[in-house]
Parts: C-alpha cells; sequence; structure tokens
C-alpha cells in the first residue's frame, strides 16, 4: 500500500493537512538535545524527520528506516537536495530490527507507529535497542477532544480525506484504511499506557489541535 503512495505521498500530506505536519514534525524534532548522538528514525517514509534532524543537530549519527521499499527510495535525493548526504537510508521492520542491544540514544517515529502490525513488540524492539536512558519521541494521530471539534474533524477525515487523496495518489482505499487506523489506535493517557512502567517513563504527553495529534518523549529508564 505504501508503495503505491510513494510519488506522491508528500502533496498528499501537505494538502490533506493544509501543511500542518510539517509544524508538527519541526516541533517533534525541537525536543531531541542537540548533541551529538547516535538516532534512528523508524518509518521515516520520504525522509522528512530524518532531515530535521540533522539540520537540528548535524553532528548526530543518524540511521533511518522503513518497509517501504519505493518509499525510502524518494529520501536520500530529497536529503541531498538539503545538502546532507551522511543519513544511513535502510529498508527495514521496526518488529525485526537489525541493530544491536542498547545502540541507540534517541529514536524517533512519525505518523508510522499506527501502522506496525503489533504495538507491543514494537515496544520491546525499542527497548532492545535503546541505551539506558534513552529517549523514544513519537509524533501520531490522536483522537479530538470535545464533541463539537470531534464531530468536524471526523466528518473532514471520514468523508473528504479518502477521496482528496486518492485523487493525488491514485489510491482511495489506502486513505480509507489510514483514516480507520487514526480513529481506531490508543492516543493521549491511553498511548502511554502500553508501555510497561517498570521500564518506561513518560515524559512528556502534548496535544496538537485540541487532540487531532499527539508528540510523546517516553524514556528508558
Amino acid at each position: 500500500m505504501f508503495n503505491s503512495l510513494a510519488k506522491n505521498y508528500d502533496v498528499a500530506n501537505d494538502v490533506l493537512s493544509f501543511g500542518m505536519h510539517r509544524i508538527w514534525k519541526k516541533a517533534l524534532v525541537s525536543k531531541i538535545p542537540k548533541e551529538g548522538a547516535d538516532a534512528l528514525d523508524c518509518a521515516t517514509g520520504t525522509g522528512d524527520i530524518a532531515i530535521l534532524i540533522k539540520k537540528h543537530s548535524p553532528k548526530t549519527k543518524l540511521t533511518a528506516i522503513d518497509f517501504s521499499e519505493k518509499m525510502i527510495e524518494q529520501a536520500p535525493p530529497k536529503a541531498k537536495k538539503e545538502g546532507i548526504e551522511d543519513i544511513q537510508f535502510l529498508v527495514a521492520d521496526i518488529l525485526k530490527l537489525p541493530f544491536a542491544n542498547n545502540s541507540f540514544d534517541h529514536i524517533t517515529i512519525s505518523f508510522g507507529i499506527r501502522n506496525v502490525e503489533n504495538l507491543l513488540s514494537a515496544i520491546a524492539e525499542f527497548e532492545r535497542i535503546l541505551k539506558p536512558k534513552g529517549t523514544l519521541h513519537v509524533l501520531e494521530f490522536g483522537q479530538p477532544q470535545g464533541p463539537a471539534w470531534s464531530k468536524v474533524y471526523s466528518s473532514y477525515h471520514r468523508s473528504v480525506l479518502p477521496v482528496v487523496g486518492g485523487l493525488i495518489t491514485g489510491n482511495i482505499k489506502a486513505y480509507s484504511y489510514l483514516n480507520k487506523s487514526s480513529e481506531e489506535f490508543p492516543s493521549g493517557e491511553s498511548f502511554i499506557k502500553q508501555f510497561p512502567p517498570t521500564v518506561w517513563k513518560a515524559v512528556e504527553t502534548t496535544p496538537l489541535l485540541g487532540g487531532i495529534a499527539y508528540i510523546y518523549r517516553i524514556q528508558k529508564q
């Protein structure tokens, strides 16, 4: 599905979010410490977060992965246009990460965690490869707070988003799935509860635009 969206994915994101996704991604990256570190960007897609991380912290040693070959093919030339050529882009599965234990200081994932087949298995992999005191930074859709805002957003999400996304990418079915997945995925405190408290410590949960999306910072203890 994501391979089929790759060519026009960035355009669709800009149109469907009215450009807000770029603001949210910058907000996510701004919370990552600037000192040189080992970082992994998961579900990198076309490389937006990875590029922002290198701009924010040029000394960070960065690896970026995605399970969609066609999607991640867009990332290296996009980074090169920004003058960035030292990101290692790899095709990899979040549920079977090809990295040693305690490899990274930071992990980021933007609008990708809800698409993994098994959330708890993904969390276990993040735990395995993060160093002690390492931090997971997540940007993901949520459910709007308040009945009026929820009604307006749900109407847009169910009626407009699949049609417009389908017209841009040629895959209406994919955007119907993306809509459904964001409505059903746990958000806010429900998302934080998926992380075993004996292993993880919630540092910050930030709702965006009344709960349309959230930024989470969760630290491995």
